[in-house]
């Protein structure tokens, strides 16, 4: 980053010159990348909304910090007025959520019970695909006034180049981390798919046994029974 004085003159940017106008200058570079002089290639790619996003908030709180030193670096929070890209790009989808009709219309036409189960409980409890595929029989607790599941753990997509492409790690956000209150019907469906079965077994199996994949489901049972 870099600091345009009044009169044109560029310096290097520091703690106590940096204005907003260098922000957003900063900001809109990165979105723009670098490219380089060869065709095709970058010095520096753009970078997403989120990263973008990020990086301005690390700034924030560096110059947050320099405001609230003692004695004090400056006095204004340069970064409070950036306009930083849309991290949806100006586009989003609204939910959809099922009616009570088109869950039953939808679940006499799922013919695998094991996909059935799993969408009665991924509509009965709301969690996430990630969450709901990832609980263990350990995570239960049927008996007792309130029944429970613990959504401690999530299916995560391994980075590129690894030798399994997903792995079991904590959920999405600290707040993710949370008891789900169970319906008596989906104590039932819990208590079916759960007996017998060892404290570390995933609850939602295919009907091989194995552990669901999003892409498997999707594409071969809840896109052909929607249709």
């Amino acid at each position: 980053m870099v600091h345009t004085t009044r009169s044109g003159l560029v310096m290097p940017a520091t703690i106590g010159n940096i204005t907003a106008d260098d922000v957003q200058d900063w900001v809109r570079l990165q979105e723009a990348g670098q490219p380089d002089a060869k065709a095709g290639r970058w010095i520096r790619r753009p970078a997403s909304p989120k990263s973008a996003a990020n990086r301005h908030a690390l700034l924030w709180c560096i110059v947050q910090a320099a405001i609230d030193a003692d004695p004090p670096l400056r006095t204004k929070n340069c970064c409070a007025s950036t306009r930083l890209p849309r991290v949806d790009d100006g586009t989003s989808e609204e939910m959809v959520f099922l009616e009570q009709e088109e869950n039953q219309l939808l679940r006499k036409h799922l013919p695998d019970p094991a996909a059935r189960d799993l969408a009665d409980w991924l509509i009965g409890t709301a969690m996430r695909w990630g969450e709901a595929t990832a609980l263990q029989v350990q995570d239960l607790r049927l008996g007792g006034p309130v029944p429970t599941a613990n959504v401690q753990r999530a299916w995560k997509r391994s980075p590129r180049g690894a030798q399994s492409s997903f792995f079991l790690g904590p959920p999405k956000t600290k707040k993710a981390r949370r008891l789900v209150a169970l319906a008596p019907t989906q104590v039932d469906l819990a208590q079916k798919l759960t007996h017998g079965m060892p404290s570390e077994a995933i609850v939602f199996r295919t009907p091989t046994g194995k552990a669901w994949r999003h892409a498997n489901f999707y594409n071969r049972k809840w896109i052909p029974e929607v249709r």
